[in-house]
């Protein structure tokens, strides 16, 4: 509910185990914590077909999440957007943006990572956050420049022992605020540093969250009343957790062993990424959403 991936306890998910061996579709579970007067009687309905949790605790209202496996989470962050449909490049000359159908793989896949941190129901079991709409982006000269950016860093990090566990591009989400989308995915190298605020949380950067929910703080709001937020790949490389200040203006300096790439920040619950050189950020889809 609050935009954050949490791990569930140790004897639900060896009750979901169970329950898919016996190949139910529910399984229910209640985990009981104080004594007599003040004991809290927590309760978690588990759907298997549809992946979603109702949790109630005591009389309180109930709550509704989506039940992600671990492999789900990894593959939200770590998969090949282009995979998908084969597209490179070469197939196109000049920007392109198509509609996904809701039947498209991508669909599937854009709208897990979004439904991971942002709720789908209220209290009232209510929709809310329906998607409208997701667009993959086509933009062959960024393309090229960002898999140049990619082999470069790469190439700087040659000799760094860590290189083999190295994850050189992530995922991750980016509300681009008043400005409209289009400015960005539509022009040369996308994200450009230097046209960002010295009053940032680390400083004149592009910044980049792992979860939905953070950045639909940032969304843009359309003249109809929508909101959208772009999901970017983002050239991360080997990272240097900081701690809040403006004063940073670039990376922070190289080591022996190679450089490091982007500062890495935790606030409320979800890990921000900053990077400080230009195209280093493709956008690849742009959803649309309601509240």
């Amino acid at each position: 509910e609050q935009g954050n991936l949490s791990p569930l306890p140790y004897e639900i998910n060896k009750e979901i185990e169970s329950t898919l061996y016996k190949k139910q579709k529910t399984c229910f579970y209640n985990i009981t914590t104080g004594y007599f007067w003040r004991r809290n009687i927590t309760s978690y309905e588990i759907n298997l077909e549809t992946n979603e949790i109702t949790i109630k605790v005591n009389l309180n209202p109930c709550k509704i999440y989506k039940l992600l496996s671990k492999e789900d989470v990894e593959a939200i962050s770590q998969w090949d957007p282009y995979a998908l449909d084969g597209r490179s490049s070469q197939m196109c000359e000049d920007f392109k943006k198509k509609e996904m159908r809701t039947t498209n793989a991508d669909w599937d896949i854009v709208s897990n990572a979004f439904y991971a941190s942002m709720p789908r129901y209220n209290k009232d079991k209510k929709e809310i956050n329906k998607i409208i709409s997701i667009n993959k982006l086509y933009h062959p000269s960024n393309m090229k420049f960002f898999k140049d950016e990619r082999d470069r860093l790469l190439y700087n990090h040659r000799n760094n022992p860590n290189s083999s566990y190295l994850q050189s591009k992530l995922l991750l989400w980016h509300g681009t605020g008043s400005l409209s989308p289009e400015k960005i995915y539509e022009c040369e190298k996308s994200f450009l540093p230097h046209y960002a605020s010295d009053s940032n949380l680390w400083g004149r950067g592009c910044y980049f969250a792992a979860e939905a929910a953070y950045s639909a703080n940032y969304c843009h709001q359309t003249q109809k009343g929508t909101k959208v937020l772009l999901l970017v790949e983002v050239l991360v490389g080997q990272g240097i957790q900081c701690l809040e200040t403006g004063t940073i203006v670039n990376n922070p300096p190289e080591i022996p062993s190679g450089s490091y790439d982007s500062v890495v920040g935790y606030r409320n619950g979800c890990w921000i990424y900053v990077v400080y050189h230009s195209g280093r950020g493709l956008p690849v889809y742009e959803i649309e959403w309601s509240d």
